[in-house]
């Protein structure tokens, strides 16, 4: 039996979900009801847990930096600390990438910031 992997940790200026960005329009409609707000990942994929992997019963922790884009994209990610396991590695920044995420809002603006997330795979001892 296997446990399947997920996102788990959020950390440098990746916050917690709250309410949806409205940009102020000082002609028209309501004022932006959240003025600042950290980035956040709002969809996350789970990385496939490769065969390989777990044939082998490999195990390991990837760190992925990315880049969220004023326009809500992740525009650059890369490894930040390995597994040791390239398909590990691989399948953990193929689910970063494939996750939907929010801009960072400042003064109700939406700027580009950098967040890191922590992958973890683990295979249940059953």
């Amino acid at each position: 039996r296997y446990v399947w992997p997920v996102l788990v940790t959020l950390v440098a200026g990746c916050g917690a979900i709250g309410a949806e960005r409205l940009i102020a329009d000082q002609s028209e409609g309501p004022p932006c009801s959240t003025p600042d707000r950290d980035a956040a990942i709002i969809k996350r994929f789970s990385p496939v847990y490769p065969v390989e992997a777990k044939k082998n019963r490999w195990e390991g922790t990837v760190g992925i930096a990315f880049f969220v884009s004023e326009s809500d994209t992740i525009a650059e990610s890369w490894i930040v600390e390995s597994c040791n396991y390239a398909v590990l590695d691989s399948a953990a920044l193929s689910a970063v990438q494939a996750s939907t995420c929010r801009a960072k809002l400042e003064d109700c603006e939406p700027i580009g910031t950098w967040c890191t997330v922590q992958v973890i795979f683990r295979l249940d001892e059953d």
